[in-house]
Formats: C-alpha cells, structure tokens, sequence
C-alpha cells in the first residue's frame, strides 16, 4: 500500500513538471510572436521581448535539465514559432539585440559593422568619420581610439593615392581632436607634398609654432604660392566657425589680392552670424589692401565684394565709398543695385531711390527698381512698390536694344502679376508682344513670341 502511495506520486511529480515546462515553452513562443509584431514600433521594446522569451527557454534548460523538452532545446532542432530554436538563439536574438542598439546608438552600431568592412581603405574612412562623429557628440573617450586603429590599418595599403588620402583624413582628424603630435607623426608619412605643406602649416599655426610654419613656407615657396596654402587652411578654419584664428592666419598672407578677398569672404560670413562690428573692420582691412592692387579687373573683384558687404552690415557710408572706387561701369553699376535694394531693405526709401539714380545704365537702374520694388512689397506696402514699378516701366522703354527691352517688360509683367495686378501685367505683356511684332529676324521674333507666350 505504501509503495503504491510512492509511486502515485512520483506519477503526479513527473505530470506536474511536464506541465511547467510545456507552459515555459508557449509563454516563450507567445513573447517571440508578439515581438515580431513590436519591431514594427520598436526595435528596442521587440529586443526586450525576445530577451524574455530567451530567458523562458534557459528556464525549462535549468529546470528541468533531464526532461524531454530540455533535449529536444539542447539539439536546437525543435521549432518555435516558426523556425528551429537554434537560428532564435543564433541568429534572430542576437539581430534583435543589434537592432536594438542602432536604434538607442546608431553611432555604436555603425562602428560594430565597421569591423566587418573587407576593404582597408574603406574602413579608414568609416572610422574617421565615426572619429569625428563621436567627437562631435561629446563622446571624445571613444573618438579618440578610433584614429590610431585607423592608423595602424593604414600601413596595409599599397596604391598611392588611396593611401595619401587615408592618412589626409587621419591627420586631419588628430588635428580636430588637438592631438598634434600625432597629427604631425601622420603627415611625415604621407607622399603627397601639397597635402603634407597644408597640413604641416596648419599644425604648425595651431601650435603657434613658429619655427616650424618658417621652414613649411621657405619649402613651399620652391613650387608653390604659400598664400594659396594659408587661404586654404583659413578656409577649414571658417567652416569650423574658428574665425579669431581664420583671421590671425589671414595676417600672414602677403598678397594684397587674396588677402583682400579672403578678408572680405571672412566678414561676409561674420556678418550672417550678426558680427557686424567685427565684420567692418575685416572690410576696412580689406580696402587698404584692395587698394595696393594693381590689377584692375583683380581689384574690381575685392571692391565689388567689400562694398556689398558693406551694405549688408548696413555701413552704407563705406559701401558707397567704396562702390566709387570700382572703375568698371557694369560692375559699379550691379553694387549700386544692390546697396539701393538693401537700403529699401531696411526702408530708407528715400536713399534707395537716390541711389538707383545715381545707375547711369537704363538697364542696370531698372533691375534696381526691381530690387526695391520687391524690398516694398516684402515690406507689406504695396502701393510704393507699383510706384517703383512705374518708374521701371518708363526707363525699361529708354531701352534701345529690343530683345533686353522685352525682356524686362517681361520681367515687369511678372512682378505685376505676383503682386495681383493682373491688368497691368496683361497691358505690359502687350506692349512686349506688340514690340516682338517689330523684329526683322524671325527666329529672334520666334524666340520672344515664345518667351511672351509662357
């Protein structure tokens, strides 16, 4: 009787296990179909769910290690789901981790899958630019192991070029991190001499090191322009928005044209960031060099630029003075334009039209009208705007070459009829139809019937 009672219950034991793990097994099934479903949403909340599920089947394996079940999972050809539990475990769980991170830290998982990159070359560049990613997050620890690993991967390349410009990207990247002393190591390895000058001046002015910057430009002057070289690193210096030291390497130039220009685009680019004060003196700097040039159509260029600049840090003072300078009538006449439009801008309208008049080409007056008449109608005034409008019609009918009269007429017309006054764009769109009548050449006659008919 007694032993009856013992084997009754080992029975029941051994039922009640089988039912705990069965249960362990469709729980684990039930969270593997419904983080399927989640990846939809989520990759992060569908890993959590595959975790689970994972934990549910190292239950039944720690358990009940001698069951069926727990064989059956061990051989990794029972399925759940719908697939063997060995491809969940090697395969589906751990890309569900992956995906995972690259959602929480794309950084992280791109650089994952940069180890797995067969090319040398290519792998340079990735993690260079994972370098300078993490480095612009904040995350230097990281940014700073991925150059030297960069590096040291750099020595199994053999063509040329490829090399040259793996190591450009290496040094380039130790100089953003201000680690010069590396930077410096990587440049004497690399090939290419103008690439090895750019970099070694640029090293050498962030490092204030003036012995080396003296031997880089004694070197470069055998083949090359060293202002070239300087205007090339002020101009990685701008994009960086490192403008105190763009503007301490612009001192160095000698050159009177590229220093101007180059001191002219400086302020331009402190002006859109409202520097304006700044900004003027780089121009004011700029014009004493402008005027050492010698070369006219080279010295039009920088004042044509330092004018315009002058006006849109509202100087109109100096942008005048130094639009008169500009011995090139069309040039003079196109800065004109556009100080008149920025003082319509900033609704000196009085100036503006004194200005417009002082354009002695009808042409170049009636695109000024054009650029204050958009300045008013920007400024919600309308009325002045078709009055300026007016005044562009009567001197776009001065105009003696006929095709450029039409063409303004058309350019009228338009203005018109973004503006709503759609009778007045249709009567100017007439009187350029009625002049295109007047043409002896046809295809120039077909060209502008054309143009009307648009």
């Amino acid at each position: 009787m007694i032993n009856l009672i013992f084997v009754l219950l080992a029975c029941l034991s051994l039922i009640s296990c089988s039912s705990e793990e069965k249960k362990l097994f469709e729980q684990a099934t039930q969270l593997i179909k419904l983080a399927k479903e989640t990846e939809k949403i989520s990759y992060k909340d569908a890993a959590k769910l595959y975790n689970q599920a994972q934990t549910k089947i190292d239950s039944i394996n720690s358990q009940f290690p001698k069951s069926e079940l727990a064989r059956k999972i061990s051989e990794g050809n029972l399925e759940i789901d719908i697939f063997p539990i060995s491809e969940f475990e090697n395969s589906i769980l751990p890309k569900a981790q992956l995906k995972a991170q690259a959602e929480e830290n794309p950084l992280d998982c791109a650089l994952l899958f940069s180890q797995k990159i067969d090319s040398d070359y290519l792998k340079i560049l990735t993690l260079t630019e994972l370098s300078d990613a993490f480095l612009k997050n904040g995350n230097t620890e990281k940014a700073e192991k991925l150059l030297p690993q960069a590096f040291g991967i750099s020595e199994k390349i053999l063509e040329s070029s490829y090399k040259t410009n793996a190591l450009i990207k290496i040094a380039n990247g130790f100089i953003d991190q201000k680690k010069f002393g590396e930077a410096f190591t990587v440049t004497q390895k690399i090939s290419n001499f103008p690439s090895q000058v750019l970099l070694l001046t640029q090293i050498a002015i962030e490092t204030q090191d003036s012995l080396l910057l003296k031997k880089t430009m004694e070197e470069t002057k055998i083949g090359f322009n060293p202002d070239e070289i300087l205007a090339q690193i002020i101009q990685k210096f701008s994009e960086n928005s490192n403008f105190q030291k763009a503007i301490e390497t612009s001192q160095k130039m000698e050159n009177p044209f590229p220093k101007a220009r180059i001191l002219s685009e400086l302020a331009g680019k402190l002006i859109e960031k409202n520097e304006t004060e700044l900004a003027k003196t780089l121009l004011l700097q700029a014009l004493e060099e402008a005027n050492k040039i010698t070369e006219k159509t080279s010295q039009t260029i920088v004042l044509t630029k330092i004018s315009v600049n002058f006006a849109e840090a509202n100087d109109f003072q100096q942008a005048l003075f130094t639009a008169y300078k500009i011995s090139d009538k069309t040039a003079k006449s196109w800065v004109l334009i556009k100080i008149a439009s920025q003082f319509a801008k900033q609704k000196n309208y009085t100036e503006a039209f004194k200005t417009s008049q002082k354009i002695t080409e009808n042409n170049s007056k009636v695109f000024a009208f054009l650029e204050i008449g958009n300045a008013f109608f920007e400024n919600s005034e309308p009325e002045k705007a078709f009055e300026v409008l007016s005044f562009a019609l009567n001197t776009t009918l001065k105009i003696t070459e006929p095709t450029q009269k039409i063409d303004f007429l058309l350019e009228i017309a338009k203005k018109y009829f973004a503006f709503g006054e759609f009778e007045k764009a249709k009567q100017t769109l007439l009187q350029a139809l009625n002049l295109a009548k007047t043409l002896v050449n046809f295809q120039t006659q077909n060209d502008q019937f054309k143009k009307i008919a648009v």
